[in-house]
């Protein structure tokens, strides 16, 4: 197998406004999001990396994206929660942003795994990524739905 590849993934939004389409993305522990954008991602990351402020892996995280930065290398991560290794099961992961806040469920849970804050922004990308690092794995996604609102309490 090929050891440059598979850190993890990630379910990202990006500020649509800042035109990041088609930008670099950074490689390894930044999953394959653009650097120095407002927005945020939840990210199943596989690979211990302290400068992004990972503590455990595997782990569930929410990430922060600040756009002063113009590298992958700060502390994106600004919350985690450790959870069984992702391999050969399928998983489900709910994701809710209102504002600046990011709910996660996992695996069918009511309550909340994992909460964060991350920049807000009126308008998003929307996408999954991934990237090349020091680990060699390979997700599947399936049943994806999303509901988009213009608001921010439900």
């Amino acid at each position: 197998p090929d050891p440059s590849c598979g850190d993890g993934f990630a379910f990202a939004w990006i500020d649509a406004t800042a035109n990041a389409i088609g930008q670099a993305a950074a490689t390894g522990s930044a999953l394959g999001t653009p650097t120095n954008l407002a927005g945020g991602a939840v990210a199943a990351d596989l690979f211990l990396n302290e400068e992004n402020g990972d503590i455990v892996v595997p782990a569930l995280q929410v990430r922060s994206f600040d756009t002063t930065q113009t590298t992958a290398d700060y502390a994106f991560v600004v919350a985690h929660q450790a959870i069984d290794p992702f391999i050969n099961k399928w998983r489900k992961i709910a994701i809710s942003v209102r504002g600046d806040d990011v709910t996660v469920r996992y695996d069918g849970s009511l309550n909340p795994v994992l909460t964060g804050k991350v920049p807000s922004v009126a308008k998003s990308t929307v996408g999954l990524t991934a990237a090349t690092g020091g680990l060699v794995s390979a997700a599947a996604v399936r049943n994806v739905h999303g509901r988009f609102y213009d608001c921010a309490t439900p």
